[in-house]
């Protein structure tokens, strides 16, 4: 270590200057860490995906019509501890299958039946924000606090459920574990359903 490091500041005691030595150590892995995680960034930044299929309303048309269906289900995930983290507080969206949604959903779940798109740094895949109508046709709602979602009223017909399970090693962690969740289902006239997003 340079004589930059040295203690000479009065009577400084041995002890002292061992923790001054080692909070500088400290500070300057955190700082090198940021800069890392900051040129990696940039570095590996990609194009986000732009799909070819372009949103025709008369596939999704559907969707809006009123129904009597009802699907209710939870998302959750496993940590490696065997701790259970669930989708509690994130929006989870039901997406009325059509050419447009499907070739959205093949890209960032890599099939069209249930998938899990990891959360990190370096895996997560981008794509191009959709059509501003796509949004009409979509349904939202937010998991209570044991990961659970309901969604009525809805109309037969093939969707998509979608949400996250996100969580902190620690409070101090600069990424997130957990990732996206997706189930293909199938709604019948009237039918009440349950599903479970895990993987």
């Amino acid at each position: 270590m340079s004589n930059y490091y040295h203690c000479h500041v009065g009577n400084m005691n041995h002890t002292h200057c061992v923790f001054l030595k080692k909070m500088m150590v400290w500070v300057m892995l955190k700082i090198t860490t940021v800069l890392l995680v900051t040129l990696g960034l940039t570095g590996c930044a990609s194009k986000p995906f732009t799909p070819t299929t372009r949103l025709n309303p008369s596939e999704l048309e559907w969707a809006n019509a009123p129904g009597e269906g009802v699907l209710s289900g939870q998302a959750f995930l496993k940590t490696v501890a065997g701790d259970v983290k669930t989708c509690a507080g994130n929006p989870v969206r039901l997406i009325p299958h059509s050419s447009y949604s499907a070739e959205r959903i093949q890209y960032l779940y890599g099939n069209l039946l249930r998938g899990f798109n990891q959360s990190s740094l370096l895996s997560n895949k981008t794509i191009a924000k959709p059509d501003p109508r796509f949004y009409s046709y979509i349904r939202e709602t937010v998991c209570d606090a044991q990961g659970e979602f309901e969604f009525g009223n809805l109309p037969d017909g093939t969707y998509y459920i979608t949400t996250h399970v996100l969580w902190k090693v620690s409070a101090d962690a600069y990424s997130t574990e957990g990732g996206a969740l997706m189930k293909r289902v199938n709604v019948p006239s009237g039918g009440n359903q349950r599903h479970i997003l895990s993987h």
